[in-house]
């Protein structure tokens, strides 16, 4: 950006030049929905592109891409952490600034080009709140990796009514009933469990892998360990990480 107003100029700007620093400041001014409708308009044209490229896939995204129409990833964070990324000089940082709010991205794993994204004002609201526009988002016969903050038994029941598995981290203090083991070997595990209850009583599958030596837990709504094998359930939500 700072090369081409130099050069040529922006908009209404005739060719001037900045410091990054300058610009960087500059656009902390700019509205937030201003960014929003860029992005809009610029991720079909990428997304086009992409589709355009032939590119060699990591073994587990080769796997998903024929076996899923999509493989997406969400995730939230703060925005204080992206405003320390804007490139304010080091000792500047205003500490009683109070934090912009809280971002949700849905990624293709595939592309990585993201699908969705929404904005709350309150940094503090649970990612949970997030899942209405999430799954309004999830075309079906997607694969959904979704971080541990997105954890909620109300919303796993109708993923898997609509048959769309999802893989997300397992909760230390997970309480369940095992039904069935589906797979044990000495670098994995994984069982048919019961979670909930009453309404919210489903079931769903745990992974446990052993990775440099400590065993790592996942937990999966899709319950044919042979539809979605726990060495590439594990790898995606990896990827995702």
């Amino acid at each position: 950006m700072t090369h081409l107003l130099h050069r040529e100029g922006l908009l209404w700007t005739a060719p001037v030049r900045v410091g990054q620093q300058a610009l960087s400041v500059r656009r902390r001014a700019f509205p937030a929905d201003l960014f929003g409708r860029v992005l809009d308009d610029l991720l079909p044209r990428r997304q086009g592109r992409w589709r355009g490229r032939h590119r060699p896939l990591p073994p587990e995204v080769a796997w998903a891409r024929e076996h899923f129409t999509a493989v997406l990833a969400a995730d939230g964070a703060p925005l204080d952490a992206l405003l320390r990324r804007v490139g304010l000089p080091r000792g500047r940082e205003d500490k009683d600034t109070p934090v912009a709010g809280r971002r949700a991205d849905t990624g293709g794993q595939v592309s990585s080009l993201p699908k969705w994204a929404s904005q709350a004002t309150n940094a503090q609201a649970p990612d949970q709140r997030a899942w209405p526009a999430l799954r309004a988002a999830v075309p079906a016969g997607a694969v959904l990796l979704v971080a541990l903050g997105y954890l909620t038994f109300g919303v796993f029941a109708p993923l898997t009514l609509a048959h769309l598995p999802f893989v997300t981290r397992a909760k230390r203090n997970l309480a369940f009933s095992v039904d069935a083991i589906v797979h044990a070997s000495g670098q994995a595990q994984g069982a048919l469990v019961w979670i909930g209850q009453g309404a919210a009583r489903q079931q769903v599958r745990p992974i446990s892998v052993l990775h440099q030596g400590t065993w790592q837990r996942f937990l999966t709504n899709g319950r044919d360990p042979t539809r979605l094998p726990p060495e590439y359930a594990v790898a995606l939500y990896d990827r995702a990480s």
